[in-house]
């Protein structure tokens, strides 16, 4: 597998080390920044995005002005992020724009109702609900990915794709989810964009990402995104075909 992008160039940050300042900071502009978590703020709350938080708001806001795409997940809790009564979500309705792309998890694809989930499955792009978890929603989610069912990189215990691989560098597995593996998917699309844009000597500022990836993807399903709306699933086609056009906004 090669993966979205496989020739970004890619570096990592912990967040437990101050990782997530650090990387926001030193990220260039034009450069893509997938802040790979939520916001927890209690047991009982659920979780948020990390700009839930008003000093991480701070240094994405900071970012994005400088012209770093930034992506984050929506969460994994079912939380309606329009939900005046909740004192989480109320705050980051009342700020400006932070200029992040966040990302809710979609349904994955299906054949005949049937995916790595189970049978009887709704429709793919519908918000995805799952057995102990479910997608947060709201309209300032601006894109959805496959919440279930992404190949990704595995392990020697984790790698339902490659059961029988013995080589560490071909693992993988077949049921990476959630917001987390939603998020990864619209950041690879972003990379492949920017990786355009750049040969044709610009760049693609935060507000034009998004709102290219937005105008082109491929729409929730209509009744689905009037009641829990996580926006579009990325179309690389139609994107690209837009940002060649002179039209990336």
């Amino acid at each position: 597998m090669a993966g979205i992008a496989p020739h970004s160039p890619l570096r990592l940050a912990l967040w437990a080390a101050g990782g997530l300042p650090a990387a926001l900071e030193s990220a260039r502009p034009g450069d893509v920044v997938l802040i790979e978590g939520v916001y927890s703020h209690d047991d009982t709350q659920g979780n948020y995005p990390v700009e839930s938080d008003g000093a991480v708001y701070s240094q994405i806001l900071q970012a994005t002005g400088r012209g770093v795409i930034v992506v984050e997940p929506a969460g994994n809790a079912g939380n309606n992020l329009d939900n005046t009564a909740d004192p989480y979500a109320k705050p980051m309705m009342e700020r400006a724009d932070s200029g992040a792309i966040v990302v809710a998890a979609g349904e994955p694809p299906s054949e005949n109702g049937v995916n790595c989930m189970g049978s009887g499955r709704p429709a793919e792009r519908s918000r995805l609900i799952g057995a102990t978890w479910s997608g947060t929603y709201g309209s300032m989610v601006d894109l959805q990915g496959y919440g279930d069912c992404v190949a990704s990189l595995g392990t020697p215990g984790w790698k339902t794709l490659t059961p029988y691989e013995t080589d560490p560098n071909k693992m993988y597995l077949n049921n990476f989810s959630g917001a987390s593996a939603a998020s990864p998917i619209v950041t690879g699309a972003a990379a492949v964009l920017q990786g355009i844009a750049k040969q044709s000597g610009t760049l693609l500022t935060p507000r034009q990402m998004r709102d290219l990836l937005a105008s082109t993807g491929t729409p929730q399903p209509a009744a689905d995104a009037a009641r829990t709306p996580i926006g579009p699933l990325p179309n690389l086609k139609a994107a690209i075909a837009k940002l060649k056009s002179g039209t990336p906004g």
